[in-house]
């Protein structure tokens, strides 16, 4: 049971968070009346997630370029691809569903938990470094154009993109550059304080999550119905990018050490960043935040599954 917990922590604390929002949505209704606190807050998360990325032996990576570029065109082709069909087969292409799942599709891969999930596995960590970088570094512009090009099939919403890649290169980008300029200013003392940089960004997610959730509370609570839906449909969103990936990695042969990599930093996708694109450019769709921390949530719970998976093989 303690195992279970210590694994699993971080996961319960967003069911918790998410539970707390929607039966209780006062605490977060006034974190949200803070003019751009979730700016701030991504910005934060950012910042302590780069502290961690460790670039030493980073070169490693490069030697699995395919992997590289397949992961890239995974999280901004492939995804958006297999989202909007899956939109179209249910038809879903109007409505907070859609527009939810579009900021989802257009999202970077996690700056965290793919490089953790890959050492966990005993995995590739330069290769997941090196696709996690230029994935979180490429986003600023890329999350803004596909987001616009996904949106124009169907739904009707109009959006400043450059205004977008502006926000999202101070709150994505700029973070992670000076996170890395402290690395080098502070050497091996930032690895005193990795426990209280865990915590923070952390913290900092659980209470983007508070501020999100609250906001549709009311209408989660009328529509359970279409919270069931979501959780279909992004299961089934994470399961069906596994299997590319796993089909990828079947054709071209890749090492054991590599499939770690590529599962992770090609189907995952980050948070902070998908909320404060709801916040600043769509919150009259109230249900789109729960798309994006229901997928949080499930990708999680099914990769834990697959790291288990993972470490077995790579021990025999």
């Amino acid at each position: 049971m303690k195992a279970f917990l210590k694994n699993n922590l971080f996961i319960l604390l967003i069911i918790a968070v998410l539970v707390f929002s929607i039966f209780v949505p006062g605490p977060g209704m006034l974190v949200k009346k803070v003019e751009n606190i979730t700016l701030y807050l991504t910005f934060i998360a950012m910042f302590a997630s780069g502290l961690g990325l460790s670039l030493t032996n980073i070169k490693d990576g490069f030697r699995d370029w395919k992997s590289i570029i397949f992961s890239f065109l995974s999280v901004y082709l492939i995804f958006p691809l297999v989202t909007i069909a899956l939109m179209f087969a249910i038809k879903t292409t109007q409505g907070d569903i859609f527009i939810g799942s579009m900021i989802l599709a257009a999202q970077s891969s996690t700056l965290a938990s793919a490089v953790v999930f890959t050492a966990s596995a005993n995995g590739n960590v330069p290769l997941a470094l090196i696709i996690t970088i230029i994935n979180n570094i490429t986003s600023a512009v890329l999350t803004p154009l596909v987001l616009k090009v996904t949106l124009s099939l169907s739904e009707p919403v109009s959006f400043s993109a450059g205004e977008m890649i502006i926000k999202l290169l101070l709150a994505l980008v700029l973070p992670i550059i000076l996170a890395q300029i402290l690395r080098r200013l502070m050497g091996k003392k930032v690895e005193r304080i990795s426990p209280y940089r865990k915590i923070v960004s952390m913290f900092v997610v659980l209470v983007i999550v508070l501020s999100g959730a609250s906001a549709a509370a009311e209408h989660i609570k009328k529509n359970v119905s279409t919270a069931l839906l979501v959780i279909l449909i992004v299961a089934g969103l994470h399961i069906i990018m596994l299997l590319i990936s796993m089909l990828y990695l079947k054709l071209t042969k890749a090492g054991k050490e590599s499939k770690a990599a590529v599962l992770f930093t090609s189907t995952q996708k980050t948070l902070p960043a998908s909320l404060l694109i709801w916040e600043s450019y769509f919150p009259s769709y109230l249900l789109a935040p729960l798309v994006l921390v229901l997928h949080h949530i499930t990708q999680l719970l099914i990769d834990s599954f697959v790291v288990s998976r993972l470490t077995r093989r790579n021990k025999e």
